[in-house]
């Protein structure tokens, strides 16, 4: 695939026409030629606006018939989570059941712009972050076409790393999601999608980590927080940290369930073409910034009165919604630096979580508020920050008028119920109307999507709206504000189905409960403490009772080896004098045979001749054999 300038005019080259359609429409003409121009060095008098495509599409699939096909599984996760190997595991199990399967990775580097992303990459060129995203984006739109025809043939494909990874990758360099979305719509979306959670500090143990550019353990750490966002309802969250084979068996099982479902006729779906229709789970008033990899705390992007439905909170709401108009301690006139994302969400989740106690939450005066939200903050912060009371204060209003304004925007656009219209595009038309109104662009969709389906919040949307309706009653309604009017027209279904907190008496009875069982718990401790100093008393004396029979034990094997010490010097002895009585004897047997042959025979009688020569030849025979 490629992108050249020829006779003055933009040819795309490459397996699908339909590409720079996508990319031109989501990010227009000017915006996408200038960003690759400028980066791939084409002669700048090319003419932008002139772009050949050929057999663009109207639309894209949103759906399959009833017929089995394969399935399209994506594994994610950050670097060295795994991925790698537990896909060609799974290639292979497949492959071993009888089933058609291929196994894809992106980017795929065999392409031209997969050659380019690969020597980005590997360091041996640099890419402004805008353009290396579309050049991902691209590289997954190559194979769209190719995709679609393998499922639909009854191909299941594993593919290592998808559209998710683009996103996450690219927001955690501070480029926004809606944007980092955009290319992406109109790809297939993924069967079931196994994310691999490990903590960037297990990943950056294990081998080769540190040898691609993304591979360092801060900028993992944001990757991370950016999947949070992506977290739906076909991902299945499988810890990594766990043996192989264990990993191995539990993403078989998913799969192999996924595979059947793909056969029975399960239809294809585009990627984030329905966003409002997505069921993500219940969210929960947590930090987000705590826990390293777990997606447990997540902040989804989807519809608040979709979100509203589905919500089942187990914590009291507080009443305080707007920051005080309090005097706080005195702090430096010096104005300090910008808050980060990180700060932001840190802060929403303060606001959040410090109404949680039910005795204490709703009695708080301003000024104590605050301050609790300003510890809870510097308490759980996972970065350096100092902000002092009179920031945190300053900034979540802030957040707050600007999230409010831009609330009543896209309550207008929903308001107006235009046909064709989906979540994104309803998201994008409302951060325009802002954006022309405020004379600045909307800069906190991060806190938006956090607040957005949390009852605090819709509780105090809700508050409002009824404030500037008791005050349009009382005042001229000839000077009407575009934000209150929008902002009236808020769904109110989000917000009436949420269940209510529990009510303060109750809480103080189970309160009061929870004490008394903690006075019979004392005295139980007490009774169980008395009995632990008994038998440690026991211990004592027992261990006391082993230790003299050890000590017999080992004075009796002293004994023993004392004696069969005695034992074994006398037998030494004995056979020391039996060696030498021996050698005694045969000394005098040599001195005999000695005297024999050396006797003189000539004057005894005949008979004792013969005695004494018989003598003399036995001894020579005896020394011969020797």
């Amino acid at each position: 695939m490629a992108m050249l300038c020829c006779s003055h005019m933009w040819v795309w080259e490459g397996h699908d026409p339909f590409l720079p359609f996508i990319l031109c429409r989501n990010f227009g003409v000017q915006a996408f030629g200038k960003s690759l121009k400028s980066q791939l060095n084409f002669p700048h008098k090319c003419p932008i606006g002139q772009i050949q495509m050929a057999n663009t599409h109207n639309s894209i699939v949103s759906g399959c018939n009833s017929e089995s096909r394969g399935a399209l599984v994506v594994l994610e996760g950050l670097d060295r989570s795994g991925k790698t190997s537990q896909s060609s595991r799974l290639l292979t199990y497949l492959e071993g059941l009888g089933h058609s399967v291929e196994l894809w990775r992106f980017p795929d580097r065999s392409t031209n712009v997969g050659q380019m992303i690969s020597s980005y990459l590997s360091n041996k060129s640099q890419l402004d972050d805008h353009t290396i995203h579309l050049l991902f984006s691209a590289n997954r739109w190559e194979k769209r076409s190719l995709m679609e025809t393998k499922l639909k043939t009854g191909t299941t494909l594993i593919v290592d790393r998808y559209s998710y990874s683009g996103v996450a990758f690219s927001s955690a360099k501070g480029l926004g999601d809606e944007w980092c979305k955009a290319p992406e719509i109109g790809l297939l979306a993924p069967d079931l999608v196994l994310y691999l959670d490990i903590q960037p500090e297990k990943a950056a143990e294990r081998g080769g980590y540190g040898d691609e550019k993304y591979e360092q353990l801060e900028f993992q750490r944001k990757v991370a927080q950016c999947y949070q966002v992506l977290h739906d309802a076909s991902w299945k969250i499988v810890d990594a940290c766990q043996p192989i084979e264990d990993i191995e068996k539990q993403l078989q099982e998913l799969v192999l369930e996924c595979v059947m479902a793909c056969q029975k006729g399960k239809p294809l779906a585009n990627l984030w073409s329905g966003i409002d229709s997505k069921t993500h789970g219940d969210t929960c008033f947590t930090n987000p910034l705590q826990g390293g990899s777990n997606l447990e705390n997540k902040f989804m992007m989807e519809s608040p009165k979709k979100k509203g439905q589905n919500l089942n909170l187990h914590a009291q709401i507080c009443t305080q919604e707007s920051p005080p108009q309090v005097e706080m301690e005195p702090t430096a006139k010096k104005r300090g630096s910008n808050f980060t994302i990180e700060e932001d969400l840190l802060l929403i989740s303060a606001w959040l979580n410090i109404s949680l106690d039910v005795v204490e939450g709703n009695e708080q005066k301003h000024k104590s508020y605050w301050r609790r939200i300003w510890e809870y903050f510097h308490k759980n912060k996972t970065f350096i920050s100092e902000r002092t009371p009179t920031s945190i204060t300053s900034r979540w209003s802030t957040i707050q008028n600007s999230t409010e304004k831009f609330c009543g925007y896209l309550a207008q656009v929903e308001s107006m119920h235009q046909s064709g219209l989906n979540e994104h595009d309803k998201i994008g038309k409302a951060k325009r109307m802002y954006q022309e109104s405020h004379k600045t662009p909307f800069q906190f969709d991060h806190c938006w999507n956090m607040l957005r389906c949390q009852p605090k919040w819709l509780e105090h949307c809700e508050k409002q709206r009824i404030k500037r309706i008791r005050n349009a009653i009382t005042s001229s309604p000839s000077t009407p504000e575009l934000t209150n009017i929008g902002q009236d027209n808020v769904s109110h279904d989000a917000f009436a189905n949420l269940e209510r907190p529990l009510d303060k008496r109750v809480e103080k009875e189970r309160v009061s409960k929870r004490k008394n069982e903690d006075n019979m718990s004392l005295k139980f401790t007490g009774i169980l403490n008395g009995i632990e100093e008994e038998k440690k008393t026991n211990d004592k004396e027992i261990e006391i009772l082993e230790k003299t029979c050890l000590q017999e034990q080992d004075q009796d094997f002293m004994k023993k080896e004392q004696e069969q010490k005695r034992i074994r010097m006398k037998k030494e002895q004995e056979q020391e004098r039996l060696c030498i009585m021996q050698e005694k004897l045969q000394m005098e047997q040599l001195k005999e045979e000695e005297r024999i042959i050396m006797m003189d025979t000539s004057s005894l009688s005949q008979i004792q001749q013969e005695y004494f020569h018989q003598r003399q030849m036995d001894i020579l025979r005896n020394q011969r054999s020797k």
